[in-house]
């Protein structure tokens, strides 16, 4: 994929419609553009956050640990960032990332990352608001198990 196919691709996102397409090309040069298969690991919940990434064909699954065996928590796909949570709040990841199908991703070191988000208000906000409803999914889903 070029350079100008993975801009677009980023500008597609919701969270990045008002990053200017230099930022854009900031993400994707410095990027790494990977592909796992299904069943791949991508990071383990604990490792270091080094990165995020953004989902350009495929799917994941977000899974955490419990009671000694994995519980997927979502599965999220094309179009969505993970990895987020780690980088912004400079914490261990909170859940192991695992590709349910085979998955091609943007990979932005947690550096390119920090040095956009504080030129680009905008995309701050938009993750606030996407780690905001991420929350009240799993709240909702917390409360369906509880109701069960």
């Amino acid at each position: 994929m070029s350079i100008q196919a993975e801009c677009a691709a980023l500008q597609k996102i919701p969270m990045f419609h008002e990053v200017d397409i230099a930022k854009l090309r900031l993400f994707a040069l410095s990027g790494q553009r990977m592909s796992y298969e299904a069943g791949d690991v991508i990071f383990r919940e604990n490792d270091p956050p080094e990165a995020i990434y953004v989902i350009l064909e495929g799917t994941v699954d977000v899974i955490k640990e419990a009671e000694g065996h994995g519980v997927r928590l979502a599965q999220i796909g094309e179009g969505n960032m993970f990895g987020e949570t780690g980088v912004l709040c400079d914490q261990a990841r909170t859940a192991t990332i695992e590709a349910a199908t085979p998955v091609t991703v943007i990979q932005i070191d947690r550096y390119t990352f920090n040095e956009v988000a504080r030129d680009v208000p905008q995309l701050t906000l938009a993750i606030a608001k996407e780690l905001a409803r991420r929350v009240e999914s799993m709240n909702r889903q917390f409360a369906a198990r509880a109701d069960a």
